[in-house]
Formats: structure tokens, sequence, C-alpha cells
């Protein structure tokens, strides 16, 4: 079992950890944006992918320290109301990294730029709303356990 202490410590590493990659997913999008507005200029398709396999990096590494670092089962320990919210926000992290994965897939069969308008674009967003979505549920979790929080990346 966790002490306070040590949870609201490991708070403040997922603190940085969701600034460092919300910061990524705005790098992402600006490289996508920067694709979609010049669709018959320089091809930034490899660019693109390769900033969607780094942002896959950083959240398997990521999704990992969350299942691993114990603090989501130390809120239930203190607050078993909160096990049906903690088991689908960990469920959600497999359902992430395959919405990631199908848009680098569906990256790597484009051809140009103008050809990740149609699917990577609106798939991505939907990733990345979803992905805002879960880390909003994590730090309510967190906020009703410890009454601490992790701070949107904003």
């Amino acid at each position: 079992m966790r002490s306070l202490e040590e949870c609201h410590a490991y708070v403040a590493h997922m603190n940085v950890e969701h600034r460092e990659i919300h910061d990524k997913v705005g790098r992402v999008r600006e490289t996508l944006e920067e694709c979609l507005n010049n669709p018959g200029g320089n091809d930034r398709t490899a660019e693109f992918a390769a900033e969607l396999e780094d942002l896959r990096g950083r959240l398997e590494h990521h999704f990992q320290e969350e299942e691993l670092g114990g603090c989501l089962e130390e809120a239930v320990s203190h607050n078993p109301h909160l096990a049906n919210a903690a088991r689908t926000t960990v469920a959600e992290h497999g359902m992430l990294a395959a919405m990631l994965t199908q848009i680098i897939v569906n990256t790597s069969v484009a051809k140009a730029n103008a050809e990740l308008t149609e699917t990577v674009a609106p798939e991505f967003d939907r990733f990345a709303r979803f992905l805002a979505n879960h880390e909003e549920a994590e730090n309510r979790i967190l906020q009703d356990a410890f009454g601490c929080s992790i701070e949107p990346g904003e």
C-alpha cells in the first residue's frame, strides 16, 4: 500500500508526463495541419508518421507507468466507489493504443499529404479527444481519492 505522500509524488510526476504528452499531441497536430494545408506541396507524411511513432512510444511508457504505479489501486482501496472508474480508465489504455496504431497504419498507406485528409485527420481528432477525456477521468479519480489532481496540459 502506498502512502498519501507517495501518491502525491506520483501525481506530481504524472503532471509532468501529461504535459509532455499534451505538448507532443500538439506537435503531431501541427505537423498534420501543415500536411493538410499543403496538399500538393512538400510531402511531409513521413515526418508525420515519425511523430506518430514517437507519440506511441511515449504513450506505451506512460500507460505502463500508470498501470504499475499503484496509485489507482490505492485510490480504490481508500474509496471503493472508484473501482469501476479506475477499471474503465485502465481498459482505455488498450483502446487508445489501438486507435493510434490504426492512425499509423493509415498514414503508412497514404501516398501524399492530400490523402491524409479523408481518414487520418478525423481519426487523429477522435484519438486526441479520447485521450483528453481519458486524462480528465484519471484526474477525477485522483482528485476524489487524494484531493490532488493532475493538471491539464494546456
